[in-house]
């Protein structure tokens, strides 16, 4: 089995148990990382995630890998407003 332990982020100002997820739709998270190749308005208008699993699984192999070597692992959120 591939997904052995959540990746939760710390230090993330106003909100605790933010962890890097799968997820599609906004609803899917409050502060949470949801992992996709391509984001859009559904046909209702409301926020969809694509191909969020194909996505979250190489990068949750490569921080977890990286995890177990003892390594710490940053991961920074860029706002490109």
């Amino acid at each position: 089995m591939w997904f052995t332990y959540h990746l939760e982020l710390q230090n993330v100002p106003d909100f605790t148990n933010v962890y890097i997820n799968i997820g599609n739709f906004e609803s899917s998270t409050t502060a949470c990382q949801i992992i996709g190749n391509k984001a859009g308005l559904d046909t209702n208008k409301h926020f969809r995630n694509y191909e969020s699993t194909d996505n979250f699984k190489p990068l949750y192999l490569l921080i977890s890998d990286a995890l177990n070597r003892g390594e710490i692992v940053s991961y920074e959120i860029i706002d490109w407003d």
